[in-house]
């Protein structure tokens, strides 16, 4: 997307997307599932793990503490950061695609979910296979949720008239595909038409009676 799509239109009102420069960091802002553990020498990624990596001799090495501390069912996935014209991740991939000889990528630290929070998640207190599955999913998209931050992939949604007065608007929409942000924009053209239609209606009704009354006074007048 770029600054200023038209998104979607409804009669004289359009939605467009915007470039969200205020985005907050989501790892900061919202409640997660799970836990990242990230480093890197030149940027500050997200770690709410408490760990350092000046406390271990490597990275498996702080793959089987996190083990030892939270149990053998934690799902402890590797997380790849690519430094290239911007910064993105990817969580249990590298980036071997797009940075064969690993020049700007490599391994920056872990995103994981151990059984307590499992538990607590999915309400449960069996860690079943299927469990461990969904909770392999759900540490892929907070890397990538993560990642669209550090991306600058954050929109926003902004409904203008005709005329250009913003009517409604929406910000911090992370990682949103195009027929996401279309989805998202014609319902909010819905409402902002609807709206205004709302506010129309009950002033015509007003302005009919008003005329109604004053040819009343001026037939009666006549009369």
């Amino acid at each position: 997307m770029r600054f200023g799509d038209k998104l979607e239109t409804l009669d004289d009102l359009t939605a467009y997307a915007v470039p969200d420069d205020d985005a907050r960091d989501p790892r900061e802002e919202w409640d997660h599932a799970c836990t990242m553990a990230l480093f890197h020498n030149r940027y500050t990624l997200a770690n709410e793990s408490g760990l350092s990596t000046d406390n271990f001799g490597g990275w498996n090495e702080m793959r089987q503490h996190i083990y030892r501390e939270h149990g053998k069912q934690t799902v402890i996935v590797p997380v790849w950061m690519i430094d290239h014209s911007g910064i993105a991740l990817r969580a249990g991939r590298d980036f071997g695609d797009c940075d064969p000889g690993a020049w700007d990528s490599g391994i920056v630290g872990f995103c994981y979910m151990t059984p307590a929070q499992m538990r607590e998640n999915y309400v449960t207190k069996r860690i079943t296979k299927k469990i461990l599955e969904q909770a392999r999913e759900l540490v892929d998209a907070e890397v990538k949720e993560y990642s669209a931050y550090l991306e600058g992939d954050v929109y926003g949604i902004v409904v203008k008239d005709d005329e250009g007065v913003a009517l409604d608007s929406l910000w911090g929409m992370l990682g949103y595909s195009y027929d996401q942000m279309r989805e998202q924009a014609l319902d909010m053209l819905k409402c902002a038409h609807d709206g205004r239609t709302a506010d129309y209606f009950p002033n015509l009704a007003k302005a009919i009676v008003g005329i109604a009354e004053n040819a009343a006074k001026f037939a009666e007048i006549a009369s």
